[in-house]
């Protein structure tokens, strides 16, 4: 049972989502899946700090996504001085939750399979000595 459980909150599939925002068309809308945003926001944070200010960053993820990033960005710059200078765009090439994010002088990939293995393989110790 245990087994179960952590597979299925590893996948996204019982992570919760974050409170529904409100978009710029006055509808309210959730998050699609907390853990698919936020790992894509913190590696744009991470980004951030490691660029010139003013420098460009080219942001790639699933289309299904866009929307819900760029309003994540819109959030991160009505706190920030700064002129955040990210660009958005879709690529049905990446699975949700991954990214691609390229700036002059380097880039980060965020792989959402390859944070679900290495969590499970945290886990494994005691998932093994789990009864199912």
């Amino acid at each position: 049972m245990l087994r179960h459980i952590l597979s299925r909150a590893i996948s996204g599939c019982s992570l919760p989502c974050l409170p529904a925002m409100p978009r710029s068309s006055g509808r309210h809308r959730a998050w699609p899946c907390a853990a698919s945003c936020c790992a894509v926001d913190e590696a744009i944070g991470r980004a951030l700090a490691q660029v010139a200010r003013g420098q460009e960053i080219d942001v790639k993820v699933h289309p299904d996504l866009v929307e819900d990033i760029e309003a994540r960005i819109a959030e991160r710059q009505s706190r920030d001085r700064r002129r955040l200078a990210l660009v958005v765009s879709g690529d049905a090439s990446l699975a949700p939750g991954d990214a691609v994010l390229r700036w002059d002088r380097g880039g980060v990939i965020v792989d959402a399979q390859s944070r679900r293995q290495a969590v499970l393989d945290e886990l494994a110790p005691i998932m093994d000595h789990s009864p199912e």
